[in-house]
């Protein structure tokens, strides 16, 4: 009898706990009920709260860059990994920034816009590359011309 474990008797109590931020709306992100969470994590959940709000743009922003990377530039048909791998770069240093925003945001509630900045900006300058023809030229290199036959 020494081995045997009664699981009929819980073994933790069974009063309220808290929830965790990725258990509630948003709106319970944004304005959470009294006696749901600690005042010192409220500056977490709205930090999440504007996270799950931005989430679309960062993804909008992450497809604009790898767009720039496939359309940005002359095709070639052997090489050309500059651009996706300057694309992975990009989208990799995107992350690490998003989450030491997101772990300043929550000491310091003022830096949320930056939140926002990160997932549009990108997404902007894209398409500015994109559809602006002419914009970006002068930082291209130019093609050698050929010599005139004339001379």
């Amino acid at each position: 009898r020494e081995n045997w474990i009664d699981l009929a008797s819980p073994t933790r109590e069974t009063g309220a706990r808290l929830r965790d931020p990725g258990e509630m709306t948003v709106a319970e992100l944004l304005d959470p009920p009294e006696g749901v969470v600690n005042a010192r994590d409220i500056p977490k959940w709205r930090v999440e709260a504007h996270k799950r709000l931005a989430s679309p743009f960062t993804t909008l922003s992450f497809v604009m860059i790898a767009l720039v990377a496939v359309l940005g530039g002359a095709f070639r048909r052997h090489g050309g990994i500059l651009r996706p791998f300057m694309a992975i770069v990009c989208v990799v240093g995107l992350v690490a920034l998003g989450l030491a925003i997101d772990s300043l945001a929550v000491r310091m509630g003022e830096l949320i816009p930056l939140i926002w900045l990160r997932a549009l900006a990108p997404a902007a300058i894209s398409a500015a590359i994109l559809y602006t023809p002419g914009l970006f030229d002068g930082w291209r290199p130019r093609a050698a011309e050929p010599a005139n036959a004339a001379e």
